[in-house]
């Protein structure tokens, strides 16, 4: 089966790991681009909703 190589991501995937002490933690952050917002956006949204003003 051959993929259409024109047609563009819609989401985009990391993942990171973490090693605090002796616990290891693993990170997943998923931008989905259809959403609208800029990544600009994204991170304001989240500092508003950690202090608690949004």
């Amino acid at each position: 089966m051959k993929e259409n190589k024109t047609e563009q991501k819609k989401e985009l995937s990391l993942e990171s790991e973490y090693k605090i002490g002796h616990t290891t933690y693993t990170v997943r952050l998923f931008f989905n681009f259809e959403r609208g917002e800029t990544l600009e956006d994204v991170i304001q949204r989240l500092i508003l909703k950690d202090a608690g003003l949004a």
